[in-house]
Formats: C-alpha cells, structure tokens, sequence
C-alpha cells in the first residue's frame, strides 16, 4: 500500500480504471459519430459553437423519405377537408 493509505490508493486505481473504460467506450462510439458527422441537415447553417456540436447528433442524419411523403399526404389531405 501507499504511504497516505488504501483509500488513495484505491481512488487512483477506480481513476485509471475509469479512465480507461470510457476510453474504449469512446472508440466504440466513434462509428456513431462518423454517422451523424456524414448528414447533411446543418450544412447550411453559421459555423458557431451550437452549429458544430449539432452536426454530431443524430438530427443531423434528417427525417427520413417515408417520413416526408407520409407529412405530405397529411398536408394534402388537412386542406381537402377544409
């Protein structure tokens, strides 16, 4: 044990333990980000802060086709009942 004790050892072994988990956590992850880095919804938009950490999400992909003719035919269908 070290000199101040086995709780500071300890705490610095749950540390380098962590540290490494959410190392390989973060590589694991990486091929997600890729993902979400690849879309093109907030291409258009400023190059500030928000715009940035915006292009890792999942929004970033879009709404999908299925999706956009669905809202279409509901559009389309609200003002024929109007």
């Amino acid at each position: 044990m070290g000199v101040y004790g086995v709780g500071i050892v300890l705490y610095f072994q749950f540390l380098k333990s962590i540290s490494w988990i959410f190392f390989i956590a973060s590589i694991f992850s990486s091929p997600a980000y890729l993902l979400y880095y690849s879309g093109n919804s907030s291409s258009g938009q400023s190059q500030n802060i928000k715009s940035i950490l915006t292009s890792f999400t999942l929004g970033n992909i879009g709404q999908c086709k299925f999706t956009l003719m669905i809202t279409e035919q509901l559009n389309t269908l609200a003002t024929a009942l109007r």
